[in-house]
């Protein structure tokens, strides 16, 4: 563990100062049973640290309910392996509640919104499209997985989310 973090210390994560992602995920709610969530992230990157800020929205259950999440944290990356962690917040909706104010469930603002704020940390794995295709489109280009334990410690849902996830990335700005 302590040679990945010192060898992520010394490898910068793209050539792109930003990245912009979209992901699809599973997620298992210990121990109420699965969820599902799209993700939108941005990645600001420096030399030894990036910046992660982000959130989702999607369906869980048993019992059925919408989760939306927001997450703001870090990654520290060794080539093309990174360690995240970070602050979590969930706002959780039985489905009648959502149904009745799906706006305020989705701005995080509606009465019947459980919240609840955690920690996640992840281990992840990206492919940059330009190593394998040498081309400059190709080079903005990343697929990636990431694995994570969230853990939201208030008693009105589940405590323990462990989570898959499958993302596309695209880096923006001038190449450093």
């Amino acid at each position: 563990m302590l040679f990945l973090v010192s060898a992520a210390l010394a490898a910068p994560p793209t050539d792109f100062p930003v990245t912009l992602v979209g992901g699809v995920g599973g997620y298992y709610a210990a121990p109420a049973g699965g969820t599902g969530l799209a993700n939108g992230m941005l990645l600001v990157h420096f030399d030894r640290f990036t910046f992660q800020a982000g959130g989702g929205e999607g369906w869980g259950g048993p019992p059925s309910r919408h989760i939306g999440h927001v997450f703001v944290g870090g990654r520290l990356y060794n080539q093309r392996t990174y360690l995240r962690l970070g602050f979590l917040h969930h706002h959780e909706t039985q489905q009648d509640a959502f149904v009745e104010d799906w706006l305020g469930s989705l701005t995080g603002g509606g009465d019947a919104i459980d919240h609840r704020s955690g920690a996640e940390a992840g281990v992840g794995f990206e492919y940059q499209w330009g190593d394998l295709i040498d081309n400059a489109f190709f080079e903005r280009w990343q697929t990636g997985i990431d694995l994570s334990v969230g853990y939201l410690p208030v008693s009105k849902g589940p405590p323990l989310y462990v989570g898959l996830e499958f993302s596309q990335g695209l880096h923006v700005g001038k190449r450093r």
